[in-house]
């Protein structure tokens, strides 16, 4: 966070200066071929999908669920209404079948620069003047701009030769001056003599100052630790490496900090010294002057306030020393970019009509419910602040902005920011799908010139000199087994039968090294991506089409470079010789689809089951008996990694079918198989030989994936819940958690399991990649879920950068010669990799989410109804509402129950196990824990945009 300096004061206003930096990066997914680990499988899995659209539309009266009324009808007196510039269109936005072109709402494309829209620019003297000319009676001369573009709290980090030179101390980068929160108790008062203007009262605490910091960590009574906030807003914990998880109760005692900062914290006694939590106040009675006189601030954030109060009530926590509160930013978690929508002065979730004319701060609500509300004064508010700004806002209801914090003192309750530039409609899906990837840094932008400069000729062939290099598998059975959508194939599996009850199984890998150089624009820029991000529609691939799609691919009938590791195995699964690594050529005879697969697992022949030519000379009859020897040793390979402790857990995955328009007809959950499980566990094997053989050669140089045991609150926080439900789960070890779960299997509905299941994953910690290096206690290297002590991503080079830098490492240990990939770049490869990681699965996460929101809001079109029912099951009992599980569609939800029109009173049993709802015609309905029963689902815009609802009885 760079440093600012107050600007001299004119008159009686103050103004900064602020600059900023944004950047942001970003085909179709190859969804999971197993449950590799945790929530993430070997091979990221949706579905075997219908033909994808690139889909653009929604229903018509989304908007008349989003916005409530026409801006006619706001509250504005003695405003003449001006026509938008930019007004949207009513209609569904979609794409007409077979045609590339997409219909958009907005008759403004959204600006491919990131740069257009910024707004940086100062109105000038004259125009200021006509702006403040109702205001104010000027005899002294004017004031310049008040603008919100200023702070000494910015929290962008702009390319200054302050910030260079502070790069060189690891302390000054991370730690947050405290100079910025002196600076601001100096302000300068208001030296107007008849100021009338409101003073305002400290709401957060300055931060302690580096040296404090110093002091507190290594005496132990400060600790630092990542701070995860959660959807409620309210709650939050800060994740420790060594110790359990503070809970952080509310936004004062979060004390400005941001969603994944690195923050310092101070252990407080229980919730008493944070009681004022939903208060406005704290600790300092010193006034200081407004943010900005020229509008009413406080109006602005008591109206935001109070909105916050009606959020849940924070959760019990059992523990009171675990509570504490941020004293320090060590880190901050870089946000340069914030979607969501924005809103006159004066809105508020109950009243969309209502405006104020005393505030000049409008408001901006961000998609991520982990964001804070944003003020935005009206000089910040970029082409809406021309003429009437707040005509301007109430003609944008329903567009996407993306806005910018820019500061956040002590006696703001909210950021400031800036509107940035303007993405496009709320309701549609292309826009909102480019704004989710914006959101999330991830570029969609074609690959450079320089980058596809390093690719080889369209018509490339494999010469003999390269195949006198590598092993010959080509007159092998080898096969593929995919998604039936997948393009990116880059595994293969092989079986050949020695003799004397051996078989030689074989995993081939694409040998995308051998198209991609290290440090070539190509490897830099695939470095960058680090994974492909796969949507509900497309995919943003990590590699160009020619070599992920095409020669890379391992594509059925042609000869392919490859990778590949092989064992001498018996029937039993037991490994009964050597193991081979190396490079090699293959020629797969078939590829086949999970499902074809399965069919000639479950008996069905060749011609029934799967009905696709063969290559080579290999016959049907041998292609089945290969399928079921890899079945048969994949069963006893399964056997033995749970009878060493594995975890068997099965996250819930959505599939959706997309009609002309891009909007899905259909959704499910995606059911894996016994084929899935067959290539789940020769990818894990070849997975762990690698990590063995690299781990061997370069003990503090080798690129591995570890995954800690679980946190003793987060799994205590599981297994307290599952004695709710009357079941004792004992998570000691990993052994006794996969015995837990598999007792959990036969104790509970099948449709409940799905949902303990993904609470389980929840529980545990991410399995992250690692440097050996930076963890020389082997026990370290531990992956708990797996069960292995050596393991690492070799599989999917052309999706993930992880495998291309593992499969360098095993040519060079393969070559006895040096890594040629030092212990520093190694940690920052790994670190890099798991941050984009977990951006793939966010903005995965959010695809579905949007998808399923579309698709309720169709089959409501389509049924002409309100809302979806479905079957739920009762999970947890709360004062306000049961949370619900809903198995068709795999996802859990909350039914408020004083928001019912229905209800007209409940009671909760004393123990929360059941709750008992009288309806408006006395007729009474119980519901207890785990009990079946029916809710309506309904997509909901007015805050959350696409999302998803249910309530006890259908929506009116």
């Amino acid at each position: 966070m760079r440093k600012l300096t107050n600007s001299k004061e004119k008159e009686d206003k103050k103004h900064l200066k602020s600059k900023s930096n944004t950047n942001k990066q970003t085909q179709h997914k190859k969804p999971a071929k197993m449950k590799e680990e945790l929530t993430s499988t070997e091979k990221e899995q949706t579905s075997d999908k219908p033909t994808m659209g690139l889909g653009a539309g929604l229903l018509e009266k989304v908007k008349d669920i989003v916005y409530k009324s026409d801006p006619s009808d706001f509250k504005k007196p003695n405003n003449k209404k001006k026509p938008a510039s930019n007004k949207q269109s009513e209609k569904p936005f979609g794409k007409k079948p077979d045609s590339k072109e997409k219909i958009s709402s907005s008759s403004k494309t959204p600006p491919s620069n990131e740069n257009k829209g910024d707004i940086q620019k100062k109105p000038n003297e004259k125009e200021y003047k006509t702006a403040r000319s109702k205001k104010q009676k000027e005899k002294t001369p004017k004031p310049k701009t008040p603008s919100a573009t200023t702070d000494e709290n910015a929290l962008t980090k702009p390319k200054s030769s302050k910030e260079k030179r502070s790069k060189k101390n690891k302390d000054d980068k991370e730690a947050v001056s405290e100079e910025n929160e002196s600076k601001e108790s100096q302000r300068p008062a208001s030296t107007k003599k008849n100021d009338k203007s409101a003073r305002r009262k400290q709401v957060y605490e300055k931060y302690y100052t580096r040296q404090e910091v110093i002091e507190g960590l290594n005496s132990g009574k400060l600790f630092k630790g990542v701070l995860r906030i959660l959807d409620n807003h309210r709650s939050a914990f800060v994740c420790m490496e060594d110790r359990s998880d503070f809970y952080i109760d509310g936004p004062i005692a979060r004390n400005r900090a941001l969603h994944n900062d690195v923050v310092v914290v101070e252990p407080i006694q229980g919730k008493k010294e944070n009681s004022n939590s939903d208060e406005h106040n704290m600790s300092s009675n010193e006034d200081q002057p407004m943010a900005n006189e020229d509008g009413d601030l406080s109006e602005t954030e008591q109206q935001l306030e109070s909105l916050e109060l009606n959020e849940e009530p924070a959760p019990k926590v059992d523990n009171p020393k675990s509570c504490a509160k941020v004293v320090s930013i060590e880190k901050r978690n870089l946000v340069n970019t914030i979607i969501g929508i924005i809103r006159p002065p004066g809105w508020s979730i109950s009243n969309h009509e209502n405006v104020s004319t005393k505030s000049d701060f409008a408001v901006f609500i961000p998609k991520d419910k982990r964001m804070p509300f944003i003020t935005i004064h009206k000089n910040d508010l970029g082409d809406l602040k021309v003429h009437d700004w707040i005509e301007n806002i109430l003609n944008h209801k329903s567009t996407l902005f993306a806005a910018r914090i820019l500061r956040w003192s002590t006696y703001s309750r909210y950021p400031m920011g800036v509107l940035k530039e303007e993405l496009g409609s709320v309701t549609n899906v292309e826009d909102y799908t480019n704004a989710l990837l914006l959101e999330n840094g991830i570029s969609s932008e074609p690959f450079s010139r320089e980058v596809l400069e390093c690719l080889p000729a369209e018509d490339w062939r494999i010469t003999e000199e390269e195949l006198a290099k590598r092993r010959d598998f080509r007159n092998d059975i080898v096969i593929t087994i995919d998604p039936d959508t997948a393009k990116d194939l880059d595994d293969a599996v092989s079986c050949k039968y020695l003799g004397n009850g051996t078989y030689e199984l074989g995993v081939h890998i694409a040998d995308v090294g051998h198209f991609m150089k290290p440090d070539t624009p190509l490897d830099t820029e695939a470095a960058s991506r680090a994974t492909t991000f796969y949507l509900v529609q497309k995919a943003i691939p990590m590699l160009p089409s020619l070599l992920c799609e095409r020669l890379c691919s391992l594509n059925p009938q042609v000869e392919r470079l490859a990778f590949s590791v092989t064992w001498k195995m018996n029937k039993d699964g037991k490994e009964v010789g050597e193991r081979w690594f190396g490079k090699s050529v293959i020629k797969t005879c078939s590829r086949l689809a999970y499902g074809e697969a399965q069919n000639i697992i479950e008996g069905k022949s060749w011609a029934e089951g799967v009905g696709k030519p063969i290559g080579g000379n290999h016959s049907a009859k041998d292609v089945e008996e290969i399928i079921m020897v890899l079945c048969e040793i994949s069963r006893k390979l399964r056997a033995q990694r749970f009878a060493k402790g594995a975890v068997e857990i099965n996250s819930t995955e959505l599939k959706f079918q997309l009609n002309e328009y891009g909007l899905p007809d259909m959704c499910e959950v995606y059911e894996q198989k016994e084929a899935n499980h067959l290539i789940e566990e020769f990818m894990l094997l070849a997975n762990r030989s690698v990590a063995e053989k690299i781990s061997n050669s370069f003990p503090a140089n080798a690129l591995l994936r570890r995954h800690a045991s679980p946190k003793e609150k987060q799994i205590n926080d599981f297994c307290k819940f599952m004695e709710g439900l009357k079941f004792n789960f004992d998570a000691s070890s990993s052994s006794s958690f996969n015995d837990s779960m598999n007792r959990l299997r036969s104790f509970f509905n099948p449709d409940l399991v799905e949902l303990f299941e993904n609470m389980a994953v929840r529980s545990l910690n991410r399995a992250e990649y690692f440097c050996t290096g930076d963890f020389p206690e082997r026990s370290d290297w531990h992956h708990y879920a797996l069960s292995f002590n050596h393991y690492t991503h070799f599989t999917s080079p052309i999706r993930r950068y992880p495998d291309v830098i593992v499969h360098r490492l095993l040519e060079n240990a393969l070559k006895q010669k040096s890594p040629n990939l030092s212990k520093k770049v190694c940690s920052k490869h790994a670190e890099h990799s798991n941050e984009q990681r977990d951006k793939a699965n966010t903005v995965q996460e959010d695809s579905q989410q949007l998808f399923l929101s579309v698709f309720i809001s169709e089959y409501c079109k389509k049924h002409g109804v309100s809302s979806m029912p479905v079957t739920a099951f009762a999970t947890r009992i709360q004062d306000r509402s049961i949370d619900v599980y809903v198995s068709q569609y795999g996802i859990s939800n909350r039914v408020e129950l004083q928001n019912g029109n229905n209800i007209k009173s409940y009671r909760i049993l004393p123990d929360d196990t059941a709750v008992i709802i009288k309806k408006q015609d006395d007729s009474e309905t119980k519901i207890s824990l785990t009990d079946k029963f029916q809710v309506y689902m309904y997509s909901d815009y007015s805050r959350t945009f696409f999302s998803v609802r249910c309530s006890l009885f259908p929506k009116t």
